[in-house]
């Protein structure tokens, strides 16, 4: 569901920062312009805007709370400001 989301926003002008732990997902996006990144946190730091399409609430916790979750950026964010 990710991938069609993700192509139909780049085809509508968007910008779109991506990630995915399987490092072939996002093969398709060649060409498209969308900025892949190694880890949520990453996604998190060069997004203003974050959303998941994930297939289970285990792959949501590790990418929101995890080693390098999104919460990392906006704790960091938080505490800096």
């Amino acid at each position: 569901m990710g991938l069609p989301m993700i192509l139909r926003l780049l085809e509508d002008g968007r910008q779109m920062i991506v990630h995915d732990k399987a490092v072939t997902a996002f093969t398709a996006l060649d060409g498209y312009g969308a900025l892949i990144v190694e880890s949520p946190q990453h996604v998190a730091d060069f997004a203003s805007i974050v959303f998941t399409s994930l297939p289970d609430a285990q792959a949501l916790k590790e990418a929101v709370l995890g080693v390098n979750g999104v919460v990392q950026v906006i704790r960091y964010r938080r505490n800096n400001e």
